[in-house]
């Protein structure tokens, strides 16, 4: 490894130990053996052939190719520019026609490969759960799957659900991301050089808790969407990756596209390079092995996606219903669940987006080099699909669809005017997102996701990954300075402000937070027990190396120290392997190290010295000689425990 890189993790590495230090604590809330689920004759080992699939040319609207052509374009260049990306591909398809198929910049930097549509494969994220959800809705079509009745029938008794309370969780909630599970990062991708689980084996571990009601609110999960994929294996008696292989890419000729990990030895050749953004230079990364392959280990050239949205946008008596009839097709762009009555929702797989007041589907989809977006326009009869090998695609898909609105479409926002004299401190305060951890060490990237919304004179200041100022329309109605982005509240039983819900974000809701979960009490809390063990250690060495002073007081007994040194001492370990595990999550982010294991158990020891503590203080009363010191260490160190307690970290990685 380079010292370039070395240094460079170090100081992220660095930058999440000083998260951990202010925002660390913040109080919130066997595998079994079965019978498999495939036919003998079939395993999953089995590699599918790819037969060389015709690529037919398409026949183009030559006006409308021209027109899309020059302003794309022009919206691309300036992206790979403004948001330094290396390359980019997109195609769009309209009335059944490609109408723009189009690769800028490089797929490959060292070789000055330029990118192309037809020849170069990516890694679409989480955009290839469309290929789940069109799989789910095959099974629900044929009979085998409903969308309404309870998952548990469906899965052997071991793997079942225990969703908290009366309750069931549907196909329809893992559809719209409303089952209620926990979100985690930990375990999502594999490590190469290991052998990808099946999802069976997957599914058989431990997955994330559910940790509330299903459909009431969405967490964006991608459990939900590989159970669903699993859902699929039962019932159907193949592996997914031959499920998809036979049902949805070779009938819709999308030669170029697998959920094989590592590629086919035919397609791995044409593999693109995706690229992070270190210290002003594009670093390459390697091919990423997702072990939640149903929800983004997909691998697709952006040609084939063409013919994806073919399918999608196809109309009654098209060859492309071959896969799933036309009533089955339409609910994909039929709006299923939503979180609230006036924000976008979801339909059976896609999420809705309002773009200039004209209602369009997409979904978007991110892995750690490649970052895509899907967008289907049915009033325009439009599909577009993008992807960049760069991280400023993040922001940038979203920013495309805003620029073609506007130079291609002639669409812009209308402002509302505001109301007048709004009550605002009401809604001022800190909102945790539902799509979290709330019961592993994860739950820490809560605080660094949270959204902080102060008043200023007649307007919200909402902060998240940028500030915005959003105007009050009307009771719990908000809207942006520029039009287009909407806030709406929700209240409890007291008709006080409990949730906030972004009008173009489908995939989770806001939790408002009450004082004591304030991110900048827990930072005053950790600092204070960093301080206080450090000083602990300081003044036990200083008087190793100072006699005893004697004085009026001295026929006071004295508290004995080693208690109070060695809870310092744990205190300060422990910090330190957080480091270490934040660093090797950095290096290797398949699972919890092993370290996690023993950092676990040190609060466990950490409260026994305090418990030993309290008794000394008891026993030798206030007027013992360092009676003040060891109760501030007493307390510090027990709003410290209450606070890892509420963050998981005792016990992890040992008991659960």
């Amino acid at each position: 490894m380079s010292r370039g890189k070395t240094r460079q993790r170090a100081g992220i590495a660095a930058l999440l130990t000083a998260a951990l230090i202010i925002v660390l604590l913040t109080p919130a809330s066997i595998q079994a053996e079965v019978t498999p689920v495939f036919p003998s004759g079939v395993r999953e080992s089995e590699m599918f052939d790819y037969p060389e699939f015709s690529l037919p040319e398409a026949e183009l609207n030559e006006e409308e190719a021209e027109k899309m052509q020059l302003v794309l374009d022009g919206i691309f260049s300036q992206q790979l520019e403004e948001h330094e990306i290396p390359g980019l591909a997109a195609v769009v398809v309209k009335d059944g026609e490609t109408v723009y198929s189009q690769g800028l910049g490089y797929a490959s930097l060292k070789e000055k490969e330029a990118f192309d549509p037809a020849e170069h494969l990516i890694r679409p994220g989480s955009v290839g759960k469309i290929f789940t959800w069109i799989a789910v809705l095959q099974q629900v079509e044929a009979g085998e799957l409903d969308l309404y009745r309870d998952v548990n029938q469906y899965l052997p008794e071991p793997y079942r659900l225990n969703p908290p309370g009366n309750n069931y969780v549907t196909l329809r909630d893992l559809m719209t991301h409303s089952a209620g599970f926990e979100d985690r990062m930990v375990g999502i991708l594999s490590d190469p050089d290991a052998e990808l689980k099946s999802l069976e084996d997957y599914i058989a571990g431990d997955g994330p808790a559910l940790v509330r009601p299903s459909g009431e609110v969405a967490a964006y999960s991608n459990y939900g969407t590989t159970l669903a994929g699993y859902l699929v294996e039962v019932v159907s008696g193949m592996p997914y990756t031959n499920y998809l292989e036979e049902n949805i890419f070779q009938p819709l000729n999308m030669g170029s596209s697998t959920v094989r990990q590592p590629l086919p030895e035919k397609l791995e050749d044409r593999m693109s390079r995706g690229y992070n953004l270190e210290n002003g230079r594009f670093i390459p990364g390697d091919f990423e092995v997702f072990q939640e392959y149903p929800a983004g280990g997909h691998t697709v050239s952006p040609a084939d996606m063409s013919r994806l949205l073919t399918f999608l946008l196809a109309e009654e008596g098209s060859e492309e219903q071959e896969i799933l009839s036309l009533e089955y097709r339409k609910k994909l762009l039929e709006i299923l669940f939503q979180q609230h009555p006036e924000t976008a929702g979801f339909s059976h797989g896609l999420m809705e987006y309002d773009l200039f007041g004209e209602k369009m589907f997409w979904h978007g989809g991110d892995t750690r080099l490649f970052h895509s977006g899907l967008f289907i326009l049915p009033d325009r009869s439009t599909g577009i699909f993008v992807t960049y090998n760069g991280p400023g695609g993040t922001f940038a898909r979203l920013e495309l669809l805003r620029a073609l609105g506007r130079a291609h479409w002639n669409l812009d926002y209308q402002v509302p005017l505001p109301a007048e004299d709004p009550e605002l401190a009401e809604y001022t305060g800190n909102y945790y997102s539902t799509r979290r951890a709330q019961t592993t060490p994860e739950k820490l990237l809560a605080v660094l996701n949270q959204v902080r919304v102060r008043s200023a004179d007649d307007y919200l200041l909402v902060s998240g990954y940028r500030d915005r100022a959003y105007y009050p329309l009307e009771r719990d109605v908000f809207v942006s300075q520029t039009g287009g982005d909407y806030l709406y509240f929700t209240r409890d039983g007291d008709d006080r402000v409990e949730m906030m819900f972004e009008g173009n974000n489908p995939v989770e809701a806001y939790e408002r937070q009450p004082w004591h979960q304030n991110y900048l009490l827990h930072s005053g809390i950790v600092l204070l027990a960093l301080l206080s063990y450090i000083l602990t250690l300081l003044v036990n060495i200083r008087r190793l190396f100072k006699g005893s002073r004697v004085s009026g007081l001295s026929t006071r007994s004295r508290i004995p120290s080693w208690p109070g040194i060695a809870l310092a001492l744990l205190g300060l370990i422990f910090l330190g392997l957080q480091v270490l595990i934040i660093y090797q999550l950095l290096e290797a982010p398949y699972g919890w190290p092993a370290l996690m294991g023993l950092a676990g158990l040190l609060p466990i020891v950490m409260l026994l010295l305090i418990i030993k503590i309290i008794y000394q203080l008891i026993r030798k009363g206030p007027l013992a000689r360092g009676f003040i010191n060891q109760l501030l260490l007493v307390i510090i160190s027990l709003s410290f425990i209450l606070l890892l307690y509420n963050y998981n970290f005792i016990g992890f990685g040992v008991f659960f």
